[in-house]
């Protein structure tokens, strides 16, 4: 292990990577991705079972499952498993805190495009893509909750169709992301958690979901 890499302040791995010129602004949206994270709701249970792992990628089933959760990559429709400690309620106000932080992190960083330099610019756009994905995963997250609490089984009109426009975007948005980054839905123990056929899946799913809403 190189020892010289964890002497690295923060400012001088933010030049390094995207410039000095970028320093200030990437560095807020970098400050406001931390604070975000003040909000997840932790617990191992929660971190292990939650479908923010695989995001929009998990399906919504219409009828309830009665499969357990299981760790990292198949977290069905198991609301209870998920929040772990939490009521579902608080389960939905942190992850929600938190996507809010997140959108806004991102919106500094949208604004720090015009501190990138061309030498920077490919870490810069991986940074965003990361950062999106991030926010797609938890905000499906807090989707599925409230679909599984409050929806389903139930006719919500417009309401509903609000929802599951929402998991069509993520998943769509996340398909493109996906395409342009393999890293995107690997995870090591388990190979990929998710695959692109999966979202392409979800949007079909969701689509179904809306024409039994009528």
């Amino acid at each position: 292990i190189n020892m010289d890499l964890f002497q690295i302040s923060h400012d001088e791995m933010v030049i390094k990577n995207f410039g000095i010129k970028a320093l200030k602004s990437v560095s807020c949206a970098l400050e406001k991705f931390s604070e975000a994270f003040r909000y997840f709701p932790f617990d191992v249970q929660v971190l292990y079972y939650s479908p923010h792992n695989i995001g929009a990628a998990n399906l919504l089933y219409e009828e309830p499952t009665n499969y357990a959760s299981s760790m990292v990559g198949i977290p069905y429709d198991d609301l209870d498993k998920w929040c772990g400690p939490y009521t579902p309620e608080i389960y939905c106000k942190y992850f929600g805190l938190l996507c809010e932080k997140w959108a806004e992190g991102i919106q500094i960083l949208q604004l720090a495009k015009k501190d990138i330099t061309s030498e920077y610019k490919d870490n810069y756009d991986d940074l965003m893509s990361v950062a999106k994905a991030c926010l797609y995963n938890y905000s499906s997250a807090v989707n599925q909750a409230f679909f599984v609490k409050d929806f389903r089984g139930k006719k919500h009109g417009r309401e509903l169709d609000v929802l599951l426009d929402s998991e069509i975007f993520f998943a769509a948005e996340m398909l493109k992301l996906a395409r342009q980054d393999s890293r995107l839905g690997f995870e090591a123990t388990n190979h990929y958690a998710f695959t692109c056929n999966e979202l392409l899946e979800k949007i079909i799913n969701c689509e179904y979901l809306k024409s039994k809403n009528k």
